[in-house]
């Protein structure tokens, strides 16, 4: 599940996932995503953090009520919304500051789909989020650093 309202970078990012091999739904908005979303039918959603209608983590905080295990990456250009931060408890896998960085995307996308199954075949839903938490609280001190 794709979730941009940027129709030039979900359409860019939609046919580079395809281009990958994946099958892409795409939404504009948290609401048609919402709408349309089943437990168990989408291994990753990629979302915006600005949205027209949410912030992309309202938007998963809605998700989690239906599916605890779908793996999450979240996009924003936004260095100043500190996103990683309103993570916590929610099972994202990665925050990506750069939108535009497709590889990047489709690696962290990869990473979030087989955490995702471990998650759903192993880890309970409260160690899966805080596994992926403490993983981005690394990053962001990694990336601090250098």
């Amino acid at each position: 599940m794709l979730v941009k309202d940027d129709v030039a970078l979900r359409e860019l990012l939609e046919h580079f996932l395809i281009d990958a091999g994946h099958s892409v739904t795409v939404f504009d908005s948290a609401e048609d995503a919402l709408c349309y979303f089943k437990p168990d039918h989408y291994d990753v959603i990629v979302t915006d953090y600005h949205l027209p209608d949410d912030t992309g983590i309202d938007f998963i905080k809605d998700i989690r009520k239906l599916d605890h295990t779908v793996g999450v990456v979240i996009t924003t250009a936004d260095k100043k919304a500190n996103v990683s931060e309103q993570c916590d408890g929610l099972h994202i896998w990665s925050v990506i500051t750069d939108p535009s960085d497709f590889d990047l995307t489709l690696e962290k996308i990869q990473e979030a789909y087989e955490f995702s199954h471990l998650a759903d075949e192993q880890l309970s839903a409260d160690l899966a989020s805080e596994i992926s938490g403490m993983r981005r609280a690394i990053l962001d001190v990694r990336s601090a650093l250098l």
